[in-house]
């Protein structure tokens, strides 16, 4: 099971890449439209009455702007870094929580045998194109 987490992040990992590399090979003048700057505002909300962890947050981030700033040589820390990230906030994601009610539904025997969850995953994987 721990293999397949590996490859599921090393698939995500190469994923991230070729797109930060898709990205990078784009002349400034085509990259006109930022689809996350609008999304921004909503997702700091919550630091709102925490300065401190804003702060933390900030200089994370800016870190990782130093690493893709520093040239080819820092894009693959600054991807280690983000998934990183991603896999600390899983935990406070609904996706977790609901992992975890379909563990407590198999043990408890209350899951019947026509539900597959690797069939179920695999076809999320696959809808996603990965």
């Amino acid at each position: 099971m721990q293999q397949n987490t590996k490859k599921k992040n090393a698939a995500l990992s190469e994923l991230l890449t070729k797109e930060k590399e898709d990205a990078m090979q784009q002349p400034n003048s085509q990259i006109t439209d930022n689809p996350l700057e609008t999304q921004w505002e909503g997702v700091f909300i919550p630091y709102e009455n925490y300065p401190l962890m804003a702060l933390t947050l900030a200089q994370n981030l800016q870190a990782i702007k130093d690493a893709l700033e520093s040239g080819p040589s820092g894009t693959i820390p600054a991807l280690h870094s983000i998934e990183d990230a991603i896999e600390t906030l899983f935990p406070f994601s609904e996706f977790y929580h609901a992992g975890f009610d379909l563990f407590l539904l198999a043990v408890l025997g209350r899951l019947t045998p026509a539900f597959d969850l690797m069939k179920f995953t695999e076809q999320a994987r696959a809808d996603a194109g990965l």
